[in-house]
């Protein structure tokens, strides 16, 4: 496997949209429009030469992403799809799982041969922490707390409890726990971690 490793890659990747774009009942140019209204257009031939495996076709990192989009599926599903049990080559010679690949691929995991602990793989996963306390304290769960809290009244005895208080306690503690692990990052990274507003799309046309 390893002697044809970067075309190994290629035919995955190929063979998994195929499927995709047959279990969506989508032509090829159907699928190249989609990637057009995306904003980056890959053409209908392109497509084809590179389902079908012809000499020099290939997909750069930008159509990787469009084309999974297209699809609706996460870019990843594309490089690693046989889950849970497929395997595959992350880089040559290092054989696993697809599923523990993806993650490799994805820094949910440190990839092989990685050391254990690299500041760039702790930075990415204390982001995620961020990213899910951002979420927690933005919009905690009405429904499931006003569940956990009818059910804590329906036990005898049981005193009132306030649901916007819990709420704004629980975006409070998640507010305080998001600041503890910015600053892990910055001391991390050496340097203060600023949020960035996000940018805007360019305007598609109609």
């Amino acid at each position: 496997m390893t002697e044809n490793w970067s075309a190994d890659i290629a035919t995955r990747v190929a063979s998994e949209v195929a499927r995709l774009r047959r279990n969506k009942n989508l032509s090829i140019a159907k699928l190249a429009k989609r990637t057009e209204e995306l904003g980056n257009p890959i053409g209908s031939s392109v497509l084809t030469n590179f389902e079908y495996g012809r000499r020099g076709a290939r997909l750069d990192v930008a159509e990787l992403v469009v084309l999974a989009a297209a699809l609706e599926v996460p870019p990843v599903q594309l490089l690693y799809p046989e889950q849970p049990y497929g395997y595959v080559e992350f880089i040559p010679g290092e054989p696993m799982p697809s599923i523990e690949a993806a993650d490799a691929f994805s820094g949910i995991d440190s990839p092989p041969r990685g050391k254990a602990g690299n500041i760039d793989a702790q930075v990415m996963q204390l982001a995620r922490k961020v990213r899910d306390l951002d979420l927690t304290a933005q919009a905690a769960d009405e429904e499931d707390l006003a569940k956990v809290v009818q059910a804590f009244q329906d036990t005898p005895g049981a005193p009132d409890i306030n649901i916007a208080d819990l709420i704004a306690s629980r975006a409070h503690n998640a507010r305080a726990e998001r600041r503890r692990l910015i600053q892990q990052i910055e001391e991390l990274l050496g340097r203060e971690v600023v949020r960035e507003a996000p940018t805007q799309g360019r305007p598609r046309d109609a």
